[in-house]
């Protein structure tokens, strides 16, 4: 039985609202703000752009959250708030480990993915995109 056989399906107009998503707000901003420390160590522009790039998306990301209104769809696994900010806070920790800035900015796309799967709505889409993040890091 796969994990998601094993999770609740969502009923059908059930929504997490950018309320309940301050945790995980606050672990992008936070994980945005790390990378700071790897702009200014930086070997070349390349690096500062593409460092840069990863920052603002992340910026871009929690702001999305903080007006979201994710509905979700029934019939697909259920995902809820805390689910949501535990998963932003576990990429904090890990990208914070992380010493290859390349590394780190690969990841920072699996959350760029994982956020765009969570404005879907699709509970499978987004327990998938969750895999992929994890993988990454």
């Amino acid at each position: 039985m796969s994990t998601a056989d094993e999770l609740a399906l969502a009923k059908g107009g059930e929504t997490i609202r950018g309320t309940n998503l301050q945790p995980a707000i606050d672990a992008l901003l936070a994980t945005a703000k790390s990378l700071d420390a790897d702009i200014a160590a930086a070997p070349d522009v390349e690096s500062v752009q593409a460092i840069g790039l990863a920052q603002a998306d992340l910026n871009n990301q929690a702001m999305s959250l903080v007006t979201a209104q994710i509905t979700l769809l029934a019939g697909q696994v259920k995902i809820n708030a805390d689910q949501i900010n535990a998963a932003a806070e576990y990429v904090q920790k890990a990208v914070a480990e992380m010493a290859d800035w390349k590394k780190k900015v690969a990841a920072i796309g699996k959350v760029v993915d994982f956020c765009a799967a969570l404005g879907t709505g699709n509970g499978g889409k987004i327990l998938q995109s969750a895999r992929q993040l994890k993988d990454a890091l």
